[in-house]
């Protein structure tokens, strides 16, 4: 499915200019989105400010939605057809590809959601970890639950791209 904005209503529509000569203002245009159920990957900027911009984006999703305040009049009509706050969208529908993953992004991973994390070596990059994998990947997962840790580095990638684990496996023992 595919993001569709229908305004009903046209400057050039005959039946629209009919009803302008019968009322003083023009009718507020009804917007309508159809959300897409689009899986996005947001890569190259880290996690930890996925908490606090998320806590942003809520709050002022409700100011919106408060018709007691005069942010509902900028963005309540279009708001008021969403089912759900703007984390639980991202939630559903991104995942951060996250290369040089800190201690301090793992200590925020049950916040971002530890199924929406994949760790990147960005490779080919001479900025990557590339030969000094293994240290990067102590460094950045240490003390990390072993589960969690190859959900970020390993199943939360192939489960999103496609990938079968079991015969990237058998193909690298054949090497």
């Amino acid at each position: 499915r595919r993001l569709r904005k229908e305004i009903r209503w046209s400057e050039g529509d005959s039946s629209l200019r009919r009803e302008l000569s019968t009322v003083t203002k023009p009718p507020t245009p009804q917007l309508t989105y159809v959300a897409p159920l689009a899986r996005n990957i947001l890569t190259e900027g880290g996690s930890d400010w996925v908490p606090g911009v998320m806590k942003v984006l809520d709050h002022q999703y409700h100011k919106f939605l408060d018709t007691n305040k005069n942010e509902s009049r900028i963005g309540g009509l279009a708001l008021r057809n969403m089912s759900m706050k703007p984390s639980e969208y991202f939630a559903r529908n991104v995942w951060i590809g996250s290369s040089f993953i800190t201690p301090r992004e793992n200590s925020m991973r049950y916040e971002v959601g530890v199924d929406r994390i994949m760790w990147g070596a960005d490779y080919p990059h001479s900025e990557g970890s590339y030969g000094f994998t293994t240290e990067a990947l102590r460094a950045a997962f240490g003390g990390v639950p072993e589960d969690e840790t190859r959900a970020m580095v390993e199943t939360n990638a192939a489960a999103f791209f496609g990938f079968d684990c079991r015969k990237a496996r058998f193909l690298e023992q054949r090497e």
